[in-house]
């Protein structure tokens, strides 16, 4: 697998978790989920980190139509 592919999917996937936290208003899993309403500052730690590595992930998907 490419490394574009790879962004790509880690970008789709990214977005994924970020409409389904936003949507649910959990994110996390395993018993560790953090709620919005109970845990706040949990799930909005939760939602930056997820965000951040879509940014990086799409900063690596566009690196590779600049080489």
């Amino acid at each position: 697998m490419s490394l574009r592919t790879q962004a790509l999917l880690l970008l789709a996937l990214c977005c994924l978790v970020l409409f389904i936290a936003l949507k649910l208003r959990v994110i996390g899993g395993g018993g560790a989920g953090s709620e919005r309403d109970k845990n706040p500052f949990n799930f909005w730690l939760g939602v930056g980190t997820t965000a951040f590595m879509g940014v990086v992930a799409l900063a690596l998907f566009i690196s590779t139509f600049v080489r």
